[in-house]
């Protein structure tokens, strides 16, 4: 038996049926195609709702089919814009909230955070910002009727879920190892989060590659070596750059206000920022 398989096997003994089988099943463009148009089916004859799409939009960008064009072809669409008044909007509402860290579930503000330590001088790193389903700006976002209208087309059903988060980073001088223990995915994977589903992020400060820009493989949602497709989700950057043309690698860094859709089960990870805060309202569809 290939490590590929010994690996999916130690996951299927180790995690409840219910658990597995998105994460089995999820990862299969089939699969996933025929869950939408199923879901779909249901929501044509009136048996299922899916997300209600905002009455005001705050994402500029093209017309849904060119991104439905972009997914499919590209695995992304790279180049939403959101205001510089719905982005402070955001920012202003995040900051007077709390913050939860990914490792520990520890929580602080903001204001604790000095050169990307708490008080106690343990790492900050990255965490959630609590309560943003409760900033109105951010809603409306979620649920701009481009990007519903995009999704419906993609996914073969209206969305009938949608979470917000926005992801605080804060740079340090920290190791890399140090970024993998408290979370951050700073090595190249797909997601497989249920039968369907995609991402859409938006940064809330100026990024860079020093300061916790998203890198991506285009056209991997649908591209990869069957012993990876059924194999781990996580690959080096050797690994990748064995495989995949470096053209298809692409770093995506932009002002304050950058959006991007994503089909997420393409290879993608995260910069750590080692020079500058990184704030991404981060939206997933399902």
């Amino acid at each position: 038996m290939g490590a590929w398989a010994s690996n999916l096997l130690s996951r299927l003994q180790n995690v409840p049926l219910r658990e597995n089988l998105p994460y089995l099943l999820g990862r299969f463009s089939g699969v996933r195609s025929a869950y939408g148009r199923t879901i779909g089916g249901f929501q044509r004859v009136g048996a299922l709702p899916g997300i209600t799409p905002a009455r005001e939009e705050l994402v500029r960008g093209p017309r849904p089919g060119a991104l439905v064009e972009a997914l499919e072809q590209e695995s992304a669409h790279i180049g939403l814009e959101l205001a510089s008044e719905t982005v402070d909007a955001i920012v202003t509402a995040c900051r007077a909230l709390p913050l939860r860290q990914w490792f520990t579930m520890r929580q602080f503000r903001f204001e604790d955070v000095r050169d990307g330590r708490l008080p106690d001088g343990s790492p900050a790193l990255i965490a959630d910002v609590l309560g943003v389903d409760g900033i109105p700006a951010a809603r409306t976002v979620a649920h701009s009727p481009r990007i519903v209208a995009a999704l419906e087309h993609y996914m073969h059903y209206r969305p009938i879920g949608v979470d917000v988060r926005v992801l605080a980073s804060f740079a340090g001088d920290f190791s890399d190892d140090t970024w993998r223990t408290y979370g951050q995915t700073l090595d190249f994977h797909f997601d497989v989060h249920s039968y369907n589903f995609i991402y859409a992020n938006y940064y809330l400060t100026d990024v860079d590659a020093s300061s916790g820009a998203h890198v991506m493989v285009h056209g991997t949602h649908r591209k990869k070596p069957l012993p990876w497709l059924l194999g781990q989700a996580r690959r080096s950057d050797e690994e990748v750059g064995r495989v995949f043309a470096s053209e298809n690698v692409r770093t995506i860094a932009g002002p304050r206000g950058l959006g991007f859709l994503q089909d997420s089960s393409c290879y993608h990870k995260a910069l750590p920022p080692k020079t500058r805060d990184r704030l991404m309202l981060h939206i997933r569809y399902y």
